[in-house]
C-alpha cells in the first residue's frame, strides 16, 4: 500500500508547519499556555484563514472535504509545535456531531467564529461512553438536563456546550442516549474551569435543571458519538507521533552535542542502541497511525474499532517509553520547565488518558477480537 502524500497533502502539511514554525516557537507557546484561555485567538483565526478548521467537513457545509488522513497530516504537525486549543473540542467533537446530525452551525465553526465544547464523561464511569448519569427529562418542546460533567476540554471559552444525556434505560445502556445543546451560558449552569498539565483547559460542569434542545434522534445517540470519538481518537493518535518525532528530533541532536569528559554522548554506543529503539517505536507509532486513518475509508465499523483501538494501545505504550527515554537521555535539563522536552512527554500523557487509555483499548481491541 502506498502511503506516500499526495501533492496537496504535501502542500498542506508544508503551509501548517510553516505557520506553525514562525508563530509558535516553545517560549511564545509557553506565554501564551500561561494566560487565560492559554491559546492565542489570532492563531485561531490564522488556522480558519488557513481552512484548517474546515479541513474535515463537506463541501456543502463550506468545508475542504477532506478524509481522516488529511486530518492525520494536520494533527501530526500540531504535536510536533505543541499547539493548544480548541481544535480537538471544537472541530473534531462537537463539529463533527453536529456536521452527522445536520444541525445549524457548522459554518461559524468553519469561520472561527464560533467554538463549542462536548461534554460527555462523567465521575466514576472511566472510559466508557455508555456510563452516563445526567438525565434529560422531556418539558414541551424542550429537555431539561440535571446532572454533571467533568473535564470537558476548553469549555470556558465555548459559545456552545453539546451533552451527552440519558433520556431512558439504566445507567450503563448504550440505548437510551441522546445529545443535547445549550448556550454556555444558560441559567442553571455552572462551571469550575481549570488548566491541564499540559497546557490546554478543561472543566466540571453542574446542570441544576438546564433547558436544552436535542440534536438528532432521541434515545439512539450511542453509535454517532462512538464513532465521533473513534474519529478523534485516531486524530489524537497522530497527534502523539508527531510529538514523538519531535522528541527523537530534539534527543538525537542533543546526543550528538552535548558532551562529558570531551566525549560527545552520541559516541557511546549503549546511547546510540536506545535511540534506535526510540526511532522503531515512532516508526511504529507512525505506521500504526496511517492504518487507523485510512481505517474510516470504509465502512465496516468493527475493522474502524479495532484499527483504532490497536493505534491507541501501541501509541499509549510507545509514546510513554519515548517520553521517559527522551528525558532521561536528556539529563537534568529534561527536567526543566524550561526546556520543551518535559512539556511534550505532559501532552502524550493527556492523549493516551483520552477516550481510553494503552489498557483500556487493550482491553476493547481483544474484546472486538473475540466477537468479530
Amino acid at each position: 500500500m502506498d502511503f506516500s502524500l499526495s501533492e496537496e497533502q504535501t502542500l498542506f502539511r508544508d503551509t501548517v508547519a510553516r505557520f506553525l514554525s514562525d508563530s509558535l516557537p516553545f517560549d511564545k507557546r509557553q506565554a501564551i499556555v500561561d494566560t487565560h484561555p492559554g491559546y492565542s485567538a489570532d492563531h485561531w483565526h490564522t488556522l480558519a484563514e488557513l481552512g484548517i478548521l474546515g479541513l474535515p467537513f463537506s463541501e456543502n457545509t463550506g468545508g475542504l472535504g477532506g478524509s481522516a488522513f488529511d486530518t492525520m497530516v494536520v494533527m501530526d504537525q500540531m504535536g510536533r509545535a505543541l499547539l493548544t486549543g480548541p481544535y480537538v473540542s471544537t472541530v473534531l467533537l462537537s463539529g463533527a456531531v453536529l456536521d452527522r446530525v445536520g444541525a445549524d452551525g457548522v459554518e461559524d465553526i468553519i469561520g472561527g467564529a464560533r467554538k463549542v465544547a462536548f461534554a460527555y464523561a462523567e465521575r466514576g464511569a472511566g472510559y466508557n461512553l455508555n456510563d452516563i448519569s445526567l438525565t434529560a427529562n422531556k418539558n414541551g418542546d424542550d429537555y431539561v438536563l440535571s446532572g454533571k460533567k467533568i473535564a470537558v476540554l476548553h469549555a470556558d471559552t465555548a459559545d456552545d456546550l453539546i451533552i451527552l444525556a440519558r433520556t431512558s434505560g439504566a445507567q450503563r445502556d448504550q440505548e437510551g442516549l441522546s445529545l443535547f445543546m445549550v448556550p454556555a451560558g444558560a441559567d442553571g449552569l455552572s462551571m469550575t474551569a481549570y488548566a491541564l498539565q499540559d497546557g490546554n483547559r478543561g472543566a466540571d460542569i453542574t446542570f441544576d435543571g438546564v433547558r436544552a434542545k436535542v440534536l438528532g434522534d432521541v434515545d439512539n445517540a450511542f453509535g454517532l458519538v462512538e464513532e465521533v470519538a473513534d474519529q478523534a481518537s485516531s486524530a489524537l493518535c497522530a497527534e502523539a507521533s508527531g510529538i514523538m518525532w519531535a522528541i527523537y528530533d530534539l534527543t538525537l541532536e542533543y546526543i550528538k552535542t552535548r558532551s562529558q569528559f570531551g566525549t560527545a554522548l552520541g559516541s557511546f554506543q549503549a546511547l546510540q542502541h536506545r535511540m534506535v529503539d526510540m526511532y522503531m517505536m515512532c516508526q511504529m507509532a507512525e505506521s500504526m497511525t496511517y492504518e487507523a486513518a485510512l481505517a474510516f475509508d470504509h465502512d465496516d465499523p468493527d475493522a474502524r474499532r479495532r484499527s483504532v483501538s490497536a493505534a491507541k494501545s501501541l501509541i499509549g505504550a510507545y509514546g510513554r517509553k519515548v517520553g521517559q527515554e527522551g528525558i532521561q537521555l536528556h539529563g537534568g535539563i529534561g527536567m526543566t520547565l524550561e526546556y520543551s522536552i518535559g512539556h511534550y512527554f505532559k501532552r502524550l500523557t493527556m492523549i493516551d488518558a483520552t477516550f481510553g487509555d494503552s489498557a483500556w483499548h487493550d482491553a476493547r481491541y481483544a474484546r472486538l477480537m473475540l466477537t468479530s
